[in-house]
């Protein structure tokens, strides 16, 4: 037995190749599983070219993947919605419309979206590691970090249309892109190479003010008298004082940077892990689209065709002719299966997806604002100020910016 079109498409290498893939849900496979069976069940030919109308002449191999994947209920379901649909076309055979191209299309979308979820949580893995072990990234911005959580923002691509369907919120993608790249643009190592000019210039100043109080002193060596001593005492109050605060405050800012950069790098990579924590494709067992056959059944404007597909998914059993009456039975148990499923996973896991997203993103902006408080105060010379970042409290100041310290 084959199936009904000479070049199948998908054809079922391909399907058999989605079905092995370990990065496509579960949830997913059942449904290609069941709808594979279908094809065959109702979209084949046997030997002599006539089509096949038949659940048990799909092949041993097809429904070793149905019962893999624990989708014999799906199928069954599918071919007994089949039938009624043939009785409501007077008797003509009126399969139920499957899609299987659309099916295995969505599925390598997940699948190439879990490769990509593995791919940052690697990339995420070795930079906190690195960040562990050595005290930064090594990354010279904070983009790297950003590039390796940003798939966890793929639940909020996903959901956020059906949360907002279901409960009238107005919540959008863009707004979540835009507060997890708030600090996108960090560039480490203008920070990096600010701290070193600070030392750096720390170190030659004090280098020159030394030659120059040799100097000084040398010259002020010829002189007698009162003159002399009012010259000497007005260098080293004005001119040698001042040297020696420019001296500590370079001194001082290279020492804040030794601290501000890896807290930042670390605030960075925390945010990063979490968002990509929150990573989903699925929520209780379903994909988007599935959701929102769900939100369709709960306002009864489900078709019979969102009957049939969604039945097992609630542990209903499909019963012939049932889903062609408006208000029969099956109907109005979907409507409140389905109006609770919501209310009890759909709600509650976006609400906390959502609450730990903005949490994180409030305590890092918080940190940004704190390191940069504190390196403002480091710079002003502001007394404790390098001991106040070790110890995470900060210190008093303006907001600096995301990049190099100002010139």
């Amino acid at each position: 037995m084959a199936r009904r079109e000479a070049v199948p498409d998908p054809s079922d290498e391909e399907i058999k190749e989605i079905l092995d893939d370990p990065n496509v849900p579960e949830s997913t496979k059942r449904q290609i599983a069941a709808a594979w069976a279908y094809d065959f069940a109702t979209g084949s030919v046997d030997e002599s070219g006539e089509p096949v109308h038949n659940k048990h002449a799909v092949p041993d191999e097809v429904m070793a993947y149905v019962d893999k994947y624990g989708a014999r209920d799906d199928f069954d379901n599918m071919f007994q919605y089949g039938n009624d649909r043939s009785k409501a076309s007077l008797g003509f055979y009126n399969p139920m419309p499957v899609d299987l191209r659309e099916l295995c299309d969505s599925a390598k979308k997940e699948s190439e979206a879990n490769a990509e979820h593995g791919e940052d949580t690697e990339q995420l893995s070795a930079l906190n590691e690195r960040l562990r072990s050595t005290g930064t990234t090594g990354e010279a911005t904070s983009a790297a970090i950003f590039d390796g959580g940003d798939s966890g923002l793929e639940f909020f691509e996903i959901f956020t249309p059906y949360y907002n369907d279901w409960t009238g919120s107005s919540l959008s993608i863009e707004e979540f892109v835009k507060k997890y790249d708030e600090q996108r643009e960090v560039s480490f190592a203008a920070l990096y190479a600010d701290r070193a000019r600070f030392v750096e210039g720390a170190g030659r100043l004090q280098q020159n003010l030394e030659a120059l109080r040799n100097a000084v002193r040398s010259l002020l060596g010829s002189w007698d008298g009162d003159a002399a001593d009012s010259a000497s005492e007005l260098f080293d109050t004005v001119v040698v004082a001042g040297g020696e605060t420019a001296v500590e405050r370079l001194a001082l800012a290279g020492d804040a940077l030794d601290v501000v950069v890896p807290r930042i790098e670390e605030l960075c990579c925390v945010k990063a892990q979490a968002v990509l924590d929150l990573y989903a494709v699925e929520i209780g067992g379903l994909d988007g689209e599935l959701v929102g056959i769900v939100i369709r059944c709960a306002r009864r404007e489900a078709s019979t065709d969102d009957h049939a597909r969604i039945a097992s998914a609630f542990g209903i059993d499909y019963e012939s002719g049932a889903c062609y009456t408006t208000g029969n039975e099956v109907e109005e148990r979907l409507a409140q299966e389905a109006t609770n499923w919501l209310n009890a996973n759909l709600v509650p896991m976006y609400d906390s997806h959502k609450q730990a997203f903005d949490g994180v993103c409030q305590q890092t902006h918080e940190g940004f604002e704190q390191a940069w408080q504190g390196l403002r105060a480091a710079l002003a010379g502001q007394e404790g100020a390098v001991d106040a970042l070790q110890s995470g409290a900060g210190g008093t100041g303006g907001q600096g910016g995301a990049g190099g310290t100002d010139d």
